[in-house]
């Protein structure tokens, strides 16, 4: 029994994601999509192409502007999203 709570914890515990940091203007498409929730790996690599087209985000509503980015994943990730 003891076993069988220590491994159902252990997978909970591995198994939820945790966004980290991350420098929206530096970042590459892989940390992009690992570290914000909702981003997918197209998604990530859609928003540095308009970086590099574009110029650096300087806000939100930059960010908005990609295509399929929309207020709801800017809202999950917010805390998470450094602009400088």
């Amino acid at each position: 029994m003891r076993v069988s709570v220590f491994l159902l914890f252990a997978l909970l515990l591995f198994n939820t994601a945790q966004a980290g940091a991350v420098y929206i203007n530096k970042a590459d498409a892989q940390t992009i999509s690992s570290e914000l929730e909702g981003v997918s790996r197209p998604l990530a690599q859609r928003i540095v192409q308009h970086r590099r087209d574009n110029g650096p985000f300087r806000s939100e509503a930059d960010l908005s502007r990609v295509p399929y980015v929309g207020e709801s994943l800017i809202e999950r990730n917010r805390r998470y999203i450094i602009y400088d």
